[in-house]
């Protein structure tokens, strides 16, 4: 597991197989986008959201978003705002809110950066991949690749109050409890019968989990075991899902079990840890930011798949 030199962050956050960070000293990008970090803007305020897609970043302070990395797909090729509130960043595409309405750019070869006529002040918007979703007039809509029926949100969802994006489907907490929709290859719709009080809604790629009545409960693909929920978790707090592994936050400190790459099917306490917090996960990555004493400084230490850098701490 890789700690280093970055010390009071924030905004902690991974995606694919890059992990970025805010600290005193500014924006904080390693992995993939590592090789970008020379665009880093320096005219950014105080950071409210920073997000990264497959090969760019985008960062929003109290007035502005701005964007670096490639170019390729447009991706950079940012709209005007007016005054932004939301940001929300894709596979190669990204999508705000500000006060005139929805605003996306990027990749438009499924329609994710045309934002549909009745999408215009939504109270909360969603982005992964090449799916987008909002909630809009009391229930969800969605745009984009709709390959699978991810994008066709089934009739009947109303008072929705999380939804989760995954590789191809999608699933909401709303009134009546968890609904999900899209491919169903991998048992990714199969909601779990008898959830009571469900929060915290989660999915990353084939599966999803989601805490109730303070259980884990997790569904879909399960080649690496990443739904098979070990025993011994106590008072969850956090769950993050990768490509093919999952790990939870909880009294305890951070379990991880699926994908490890050289063992498989393990259920894994996370050791070092004294006092974690801010659990995030990549495709194969996770990170957290802990502190070691209460008179020392937090610190982020990252633990994965390391192929590109992702989970060595600048």
């Amino acid at each position: 597991m890789a700690d280093g030199g970055i010390h009071n962050p924030r905004d902690l956050g991974a995606s694919y197989n890059s992990t970025f960070a805010v600290d005193d000293s500014g924006i904080r990008v390693w992995g993939v986008l590592g090789v970008y970090n020379d665009q880093i803007p320096t005219d950014l305020g105080k950071i409210q959201s920073l997000q990264a897609g497959r090969n760019f970043v985008c960062a929003m302070d109290s007035k502005k978003i701005e964007c670096w990395g490639n170019n390729a797909s447009g991706q950079l090729n940012l709209p005007a705002f007016n005054h932004p509130s939301s940001l929300q960043v894709g596979g190669f595409h990204a999508c705000a809110l500000d006060r005139d309405g929805v605003k996306c750019w990027g990749i438009n070869s499924w329609g994710q950066a045309q934002v549909p006529a009745d999408i215009h002040h939504p109270d909360a918007l969603f982005v992964h991949n090449e799916l987008n979703c909002a909630f809009q007039d009391n229930t969800v809509k969605c745009w984009g690749i709709n390959s699978y029926g991810q994008a066709t949100v089934p009739a009947g969802i109303v008072h929705p109050r999380e939804l989760a994006i995954g590789q191809n489907h999608a699933c909401v907490l709303a009134r009546g409890g968890v609904k999900c929709w899209g491919d169903n290859t991998y048992g990714q719709l199969n909601v779990p019968a008898g959830l009571k009080h469900p929060h915290s809604l989660t999915s990353y790629y084939n599966h999803t989990c989601v805490l109730d009545q303070g259980q884990l409960k997790c569904w879909g693909a399960n080649e690496s075991g990443q739904t098979d929920v070990p025993a011994g978790i106590n008072h969850p707090q956090t769950i993050v899902t990768g490509v093919s592994h999952t790990c939870v936050l909880d009294d305890g400190g951070v379990k991880c079990w699926g994908s490890n790459y050289d063992d498989v099917h393990q259920a894994d306490i996370i050791a070092g840890l004294k006092h974690p917090s801010s659990l995030v996960s990549g495709n194969g990555h996770s990170c957290v930011i802990d502190r070691e004493k209460i008179t020392k400084p937090e610190v982020i230490k990252c633990w994965g798949a390391d192929g590109n850098g992702q989970t060595e701490v600048p």
